[in-house]
């Protein structure tokens, strides 16, 4: 009967040991993945910032062409926004996460 306990017990460990190693190796992944979202969201900023300044110029053509185009900025520029908002929230909850830690 001992033995029987002490097989259990070396199995569980072994098994601990290999989620534990398996929880680690997914929190490198979210880091990076998070490392990887910071840069994008800081590129998305600059996008934006871009795209916000070329809308509002000023255009002295009235073509429907040139009209088009700058409604695609603008719509662009609400992309860039939207896109950057839900990256930023995603970030926000993973370093709360680590605060609470």
């Amino acid at each position: 009967m001992i033995y029987f306990f002490i097989i259990v017990c070396v199995i569980q460990t072994f098994l601990l040991y290999r989620s534990v190693k398996k929880n680690l190796e997914w929190m490198e992944m979210f880091e990076g993945v998070t490392d990887d979202y910071k840069e994008v969201l800081e590129t998305l900023d600059e996008l934006h910032k871009s795209v916000d300044r070329k809308s509002k110029l000023e255009l002295f053509l009235d073509e429907p062409v040139t009209r088009e185009l700058v409604d695609d900025i603008k719509e662009t520029k609400k992309a860039i926004k939207k896109a950057a908002e839900k990256i930023s929230v995603f970030i926000e909850e993973e370093n709360e996460e680590e605060k609470q830690r």
